[in-house]
């Protein structure tokens, strides 16, 4: 494992945020997230995707950021919102690693960052991982099972009683942990306070595979 300073060394918040599939509302509680806390400390934003055109899988991983505010794109939306930096990185499998290596550099620079994936769930130890859920989604990503795990909360576009027997029905239980509701105007209630108290607890090194 790659140890990441700690908080008392300089680098700030890791957040990673992932869902079960396409649209249940990840980006939107990224945005979130960063409205709520943007003039707090300076904030990067990156979304990993697996999507890589006539190259080959173990190729490195495309890193592009974004410059400009857009609502039309996920990193475009994420400078909407009030990130300092947005980045695309296009990261088959077999590269996740390196991904993480350019997070570590993030972090190392002082900049908290939050990042929209499920994969990089599998080699991060962030502050806070948050899973989204749309039980009236039918489709589960394979990739999304280590994030449902492992989740500190989970949050749903839908009504929050819904949400534990469409996790029983994973495999798994909420055991305590939160679950709130992001409302039409994409606000999740509740969620600013929870993150409050969870990041002001004492906190070792993240760790990156």
């Amino acid at each position: 494992m790659i140890e990441l300073p700690s908080a008392s060394t300089g680098p700030a918040t890791l957040i990673v945020v992932g869902g079960h599939s396409s649209g249940v509302g990840k980006t939107s509680v990224v945005e979130h997230i960063l409205r709520s806390r943007r003039r707090r400390e300076p904030w990067a934003a990156v979304k990993i995707s697996a999507h890589r055109h006539a190259t080959a899988d173990d190729s490195p991983p495309l890193v592009e950021e974004t410059v400009s505010p857009s609502l039309l794109t996920q990193t475009g939306r994420y400078l909407e919102a009030g990130a300092c930096r947005a980045f695309l990185c296009r990261t088959p499998d077999a590269r996740l690693a390196d991904t993480a290596t350019f997070l570590r550099g993030l972090l190392a620079e002082g900049t908290s960052v939050i990042v929209e994936s499920n994969r990089i769930a599998r080699l991060v130890l962030p502050n806070i991982l948050l899973f989204i859920v749309s039980p009236s989604v039918a489709d589960w990503k394979p990739s999304s099972g280590p994030c449902l795990t492992r989740a500190d909360a989970l949050v749903t576009g839908e009504r929050a009683a819904t949400v534990p027997g469409v996790v029983a029905a994973r495999g798994a239980r909420l055991d305590g942990r939160p679950v709130f509701e992001m409302d039409a105007d994409r606000y999740v209630r509740g969620l600013d306070a929870w993150l409050d108290g969870r990041l002001a607890e004492p906190r070792g090194p993240h760790a990156l595979a």
